[in-house]
């Protein structure tokens, strides 16, 4: 207390103050934290509120909704857990928007929340599910504890409450704060995904932490009853490699090929790495990816039976406005209020089509079957050519006029065009409201096809010029050039390596081929191959190295390697130290028409001759050795 007297008399502060918010946060929270956070969908409600007299279609209504709606809890929920009351009632609102362009009105709800919030690919809309959001948001503050233990918030927090472990092993205490008890709730979020990256082995246990890359779960499947080994770094040599044979010893087969695979450094400290991003880095979009995975249970395979050439890419593919693919989704869903339809939601009393007097109005028959419909696809045909194919399938006609053996693109976007325009003239004349001349509507469509389909598929001029491949160019002088490429073969994780080095003047000047026996993945194999040609330039007494690649990831990761932690950082690592050797280094990515010889060279190694060396240039290199070079970059 004397030292609170003291700095008010020293800053001469004669009043405290402490406002309900700081940067729209609240200062102070009790046991129960819903009135505190109330705010958050009152201020949404006000938002969208104000689109509420706009007539806006499905389209605009989602961009709204995604941009600017589901950005406002975006900071709160990065610094709290939100109440599940408080996302409820933002979830309602945002619903009741979508489905009824009001935030308070209630409107026919078509689908459950749970199934919009799936991405696009899966018959969903790709709306937020806010709780896992925010638990997503979270999980960022605790990776930085992970990656800034020595920022001030990790010092003041590692005092706090975690003093004698690490973060990850960090207990709820008694009269943690509520900002504490959200980093822990984030926390279940980054477990998920966190790997270790092996320096030295000597922090990473075997048999407890995940650090066995693109393997189930990241750890041994087979578990012996009473291990010898503990931690990674017994299982390494004294030259900082895989003890092989040890491996081999103390692992099941499928378990030790793994291990043998994965890139260690050999020294330094094991550092955790995110693994669902490919540079290692901890993402709120890949974080809340994998959490929605985990929680629907869903499979690889799963998801990819339901996107790779399903309806529903077909439909977010489509050359139409997006008013009108969302218009077809809710087709194909069954979501359109045809009286049909209504009857059986218990909403109307009798099905018959108020215009032709069918005995039911299903959505087939209000686009297709009704005498209005009839007519308006007649005047189509006679005007653009385009008609509705025959023998659609009465169940499945929706799915079918997409597919290209049915109905070609260009026709189907015609006919959905046509479709959203038949859909709301019927809407107008059930409103009592004149409906859209039927010719006019038919040219809407037909022109709004064809000029998207212009955009989307422009034309080549007949009289612009060929494209000329790009090929190898010569280094400027003093430089060496050094071309790399790897070959990777996923069935039984092998590849090869090759790197050709030439002159300025475009002179060979070396080239090795290398057989891997155990590569984790094409990334990896490419990033050994330019280590294995900086060695090579290196015993050739190169001074100046300039290596190429047709690898634009491994190009990427090279040049953000100070801040990345992907699963080749400890290859880069080996990289960067041959690299001190040299006065100057550069590494930059070339097409593949001018990594021909690197190629070709990467295939002469096998494993019944997994390394060569050639010092004058071998028959399958000569031919592609010999190219035009550029000897105006000399100069």
């Amino acid at each position: 207390m004397e030292v609170k007297q003291e700095v008010s008399t020293i800053l001469q502060i004669h009043t405290e103050a402490l406002a309900e918010k700081y940067l729209g946060l609240p200062t102070a929270l009790g046991r129960s934290t819903k009135e505190a956070f109330e705010f958050m969908p009152n201020n949404l409600r006000g938002l969208v509120g104000t689109w509420s007299g706009r007539e806006a279609s499905c389209a605009g209504r989602e961009v709204l909704l995604k941009s600017v709606a589901q950005a406002v809890p975006t900071y709160p929920m990065s610094c709290f857990l939100i109440p599940k009351e408080s996302c409820r009632k933002m979830r309602t609102i945002i619903s009741n928007y979508w489905w009824g362009s009001s935030a308070d009105n209630r409107h026919m709800h078509w689908l459950r929340w749970d199934h919009l919030t799936r991405p696009k690919c899966l018959g969903g809309m790709g709306f937020r599910d806010l709780n896992l959001f925010n638990l997503a948001m979270l999980g960022k503050q605790g990776w930085r504890l992970i990656t800034s233990p020595e920022s001030l918030c990790a010092r003041v927090l590692k005092g706090r409450y975690y003093h004698d472990t690490d973060f990850l092993h960090a207990t709820r205490k008694k009269h943690a704060s509520h900002t504490w008890r959200a980093i822990l709730a984030g926390r279940e979020v980054l477990q998920q995904g966190l790997i270790r990256r092996i320096g030295d082995g000597s922090t990473t246990h075997i048999w407890r932490d995940r650090w066995i890359p693109n393997h189930f779960s990241g750890k041994p499947i087979s578990v012996p009853t009473a291990p010898s080994i503990v931690v990674v770094a017994d299982l390494l040599t004294a030259s900082g490699g895989w003890n092989a044979e040890l491996v081999k010893q103390n692992f099941v087969e499928f378990d030790a090929q793994a291990i043998l695979r994965t890139p260690i450094r050999g020294s330094g400290e094991d550092t955790w790495a995110w693994e669902p991003e490919r540079h290692g880095t901890y993402t709120v979009k890949s974080a809340y990816r994998r959490s929605y995975e985990l929680k629907w249970h869903q499979t690889e395979s799963e998801r990819a039976s339901s996107s790779v050439g399903s309806i529903w890419n077909r439909i977010w593919k489509l050359c139409v406005p997006p008013k009108v693919r969302v218009f077809w989704w809710r087709v194909v869903n069954g979501f359109l209020p045809a009286r049909g339809v209504l009857l059986q939601r218990h909403i109307e009393p009798i099905a018959n089509c108020e215009v032709c007097g069918a005995g039911v109005e299903t959505i087939k028959h209000a686009l297709m079957d009704c005498t209005i419909a009839r007519f308006f696809w007649n005047q189509t045909k006679a005007l653009t050519g385009v008609k509705i194919p025959g023998h659609l399938h009465p169940v499945t006609w929706a799915h079918d006029l997409l597919d290209p053996k049915i109905c070609t693109e260009q026709d189907a976007a015609v006919i959905l065009c046509g479709m959203w325009a038949l859909w709301m003239s019927r809407n107008k004349r059930r409103h009592g409201e004149a409906g859209v001349p039927m010719n006019q509507a038919i040219k809407w469509a037909k022109d709004t096809a064809f000029d998207l389909w212009q955009i989307c598929h422009p034309t080549k001029s007949k009289r612009s010029q060929p494209t000329t491949k790009e090929q190898w160019r010569c280094p400027t002088m003093g430089w060496t050039k050094c071309n790399t490429d790897a070959s990777f073969r996923m069935g039984n994780s092998t590849g090869s390596v090759g790197a050709v080095l030439q002159d300025h003047e475009g002179q060979f000047q070396g080239a090795q081929a290398k057989w891997i026996g155990h590569c984790l993945s094409a990334l990896a194999a490419e990033a050994l191959a330019c280590v294995e040609g900086a060695s090579l330039a290196l015993r050739r007494g190169v001074h100046k190295l300039e290596i190429e690649t047709d690898c634009q990831v491994l190009v990427k990761l090279w040049e953000s390697r100070t801040s990345q932690r992907s699963e080749i950082s400890p290859i880069l690592s080996r990289l960067e130290d041959i690299c001190r050797d040299f006065r100057d280094v550069r590494l930059s990515f070339v097409p593949r028409t001018c990594n021909q010889v690197a190629h070709i060279c990467a295939q002469l190694a096998s494993a019944d001759n997994p390394l060569v060396e050639w010092l004058s240039p071998p028959m399958e290199l000569q031919s592609h050795l010999h190219v035009p070079c550029n000897l105006d970059s000399h100069e």
